[in-house]
């Protein structure tokens, strides 16, 4: 009789195992890994052309422009941050270690772009140090890679 219990047992678990892998629910409270890609496009597209204003905004050596940009950039980074921190958006394994690589990025950005919206003149805000961000983009890149996101982040056009 007990060997029955425990097959009777076992099969729905066996089942239910099986279904929650096929969906990517990983069993950890870890978002699945399409989840894990559309959160990480929801919060990482907004970025993309608020980057190219700061850029362009810092080449035309404007302080009128320039100030407005990164403050832009700057609240949207900060947001990007906090999202990727979240305690209720657990990040799959394979990508866990570098979501928090891009996470202090994000971070030592906001503080150098809070810094260059203050600046007093184009040569003050010239001279304020921002994050490389080398370990970042590439941690970005498997990142993307892990999650099936394509390497230029073209999903971001289409949203």
């Amino acid at each position: 009789m007990k060997f029955r219990l425990t097959s009777a047992l076992a099969a729905p678990a066996v089942v239910l195992t099986a279904v929650l892998s096929l969906s990517g629910c990983s069993g950890d409270g870890a978002m699945s890994t399409d989840d894990a890609a559309a959160y990480y496009l929801e919060n990482v597209c907004p970025g993309i052309p608020l980057r190219a204003d700061f850029a362009d905004a810092f080449k035309s050596l404007d302080m009128a422009r320039l100030v407005p940009a990164a403050t832009a950039f700057r609240d949207q980074r900060e947001a990007n941050a906090e999202a990727f921190a979240d305690p209720d958006h657990v990040w799959p394994e394979a990508v866990a270690d570098d979501i928090v690589i891009i996470h202090d990025n994000l971070v030592a950005q906001v503080d150098g772009l809070t810094e260059v919206a203050a600046a007093p003149s184009v040569t003050d805000a010239a001279v304020v140090p921002l994050p490389d961000g080398t370990a970042a983009g590439e941690a970005g890149a498997r990142v993307r890679e892990a999650l099936g996101l394509s390497a230029d982040l073209s999903e971001c056009a289409a949203s």
